[in-house]
């Protein structure tokens, strides 16, 4: 039985057949895959098909590329997006990101990761670049939130502390989840308290 339905849309036949046949051979997934012709064919496939899980090859400008996420987003609110790119850039990666996409993985990804990735994205996790999820130091915006996370508000709250949107709140609590291997928002602030993350003061109001 499938459990995941996957369309691939790429610029080169070699990505396309490379992540095709490794994929098409895991019992878990169903795999569609086409040569990205346009936008507009683009979310036909996607209306047609339904899948779970787009994998969009990048290959164009980037402010084009944010906007066709956007867009993307609001179109198909279950689709998860993986960004897949012969590019590495922590900047490019953090504004796709934050454009919606559920994950952005590089050339030096192995077709195992982007399996288990699939798996993850379908399940509502974001995934990073690999190889930047192994550092599991928290940003400053990421301890910041963090410590919100600890007082018990909400996305919405720590977005109007904050002045970011909720989207970008998302963005930093799937990375603080990740990056402290914590299954939920109460598993992450006591591991938050145990690394030093969450300032004393912060604490003391906890246990108050």
């Amino acid at each position: 039985m499938k459990n995941a339905t996957v369309l691939i849309l790429g610029f080169r036949e070699i990505v396309l057949l490379g992540l095709t046949t490794y994929l098409n051979n895991q019992r878990d997934l169903c795999i569609f895959s086409e040569k990205y012709e346009s936008e507009n064919k683009a979310f036909e496939l996607i209306q047609s098909l339904r899948p779970d899980v787009l994998i969009f090859e990048l290959n164009l400008e980037q402010e084009k590329v944010l906007s066709v996420i956007e867009r993307m987003c609001t179109a198909f609110a279950n689709l998860k997006i993986m960004i897949y790119s012969a590019y590495e850039s922590f900047f490019l990666e953090d504004k796709i990101l934050l454009a919606g996409a559920d994950a952005f993985l590089t050339k030096d990804t192995t077709m195992h990761e982007i399996y288990e990735s699939i798996l993850m994205v379908s399940r509502k996790f974001k995934i990073s670049n690999c190889k930047k999820v192994e550092n599991n130091c928290l940003s400053p915006q990421e301890e910041k939130v963090l410590e919100f996370i600890a007082l018990g508000l909400t996305n919405k709250e720590i977005s109007k502390q904050l002045h970011i949107s909720e989207r970008t709140v998302s963005y930093y609590v799937s990375n603080i989840l990740i990056k402290l291997d914590a299954q939920s928002r109460v598993g992450a602030a006591l591991k938050g308290v145990l690394k030093g993350y969450v300032k004393n003061e912060i604490v003391e109001l906890i246990l108050k």
